[in-house]
């Protein structure tokens, strides 16, 4: 006896096969989803009735399906805190938002940024609204935090992590350099990743307390870090300053669009 499975396609490649698209016979019929009308073969008419719907309810049914799976995943990869950021709040930094957010969508959610300054500077927030934008308009993407590139999972190799990494078009490395970035494999995995994604042509969003200069200070005056990991840390610096788009969170002003800022 055959599956159930087995007769719906059976039944399918029947209809498949009495449906002619060039059928000279036609029938019109009202959309059942709006006032449109449908035009299809006489066959098609007689297996199915009046019941297809127009090209436009089928696009707009493909978005609606669409645009819930995107809710529906951002609602499982955003931290709650800043899953519902609201650009309005006068607290929001909306001038850093605003020009990264041109950046992206002027590039198709290509293009690479770095959102740097001081605590409560909206970088984190911003880079979320990014990568919430880029998952409504189809692409996939991905969230890091620091404990994320810390604590890396052993049983995954170096290699399978890099290409998680960078298989999603648009993914956010919050705080990058709080992950050890001064430490060799740490050092040498962010460059590699950023490196791999930038041949990629796939966009990341860096936020980053510290610019390369404010690194070299405290080395300096704490003696918080060796000359090797400082070099570490600009090779990092060196390789975002050359396929980034840097933008001050702290000094950006409404006026700014062509000049960015000096990470």
């Amino acid at each position: 006896m055959a599956a159930a499975g087995e007769n719906l396609l059976a039944a399918l490649m029947h209809c498949n096969l009495n449906i002619d698209p060039e059928e000279k016979s036609k029938v019109k019929f009202k959309c059942p989803k709006c006032t449109e009308s449908v035009i299809v073969p006489q066959s098609h008419f007689n297996l199915f009735g009046p019941t297809t719907v127009c090209d436009p309810c089928t696009a707009k049914r493909k978005t609606d399906v669409r645009m819930d799976d995107a809710k529906l995943f951002w609602s499982r990869t955003c931290p709650i805190s800043f899953r519902n950021t609201d650009i309005k709040h006068e607290k929001f930094n909306l001038n850093a938002y605003n020009r990264a957010r041109q950046i992206s969508m002027d590039s198709g959610y290509k293009d690479s940024i770095v959102l740097y300054g001081d605590t409560g500077s909206c970088k984190t927030r911003i880079a979320c609204q990014l990568a919430k934008m880029a998952l409504a308009n189809g692409k996939t993407i991905a969230l890091h935090f620091p404990e994320d590139l810390k604590d890396r999972p052993r049983f995954q190799s170096r290699k399978e992590i890099l290409v998680n990494l960078t298989s999603p078009d648009f993914i956010v490395l919050d705080d990058i350099f709080i992950a050890g970035a001064a430490k060799e494999d740490t050092a040498d995995f962010i460059k590699d990743l950023i490196d791999r994604r930038y041949r990629n042509n796939k966009a990341t969003i860096i936020t980053s307390q510290s610019t390369a200069e404010d690194f070299a200070t405290d080395a300096r005056k704490f003696g918080s870090m060796s000359p090797v990991e400082y070099q570490r840390i600009e090779a990092i610096v060196r390789r975002v300053r050359e396929s980034f788009t840097c933008i001050d969170c702290d000094n950006l002003s409404e006026l700014e669009t062509e000049e960015e800022g000096r990470f």
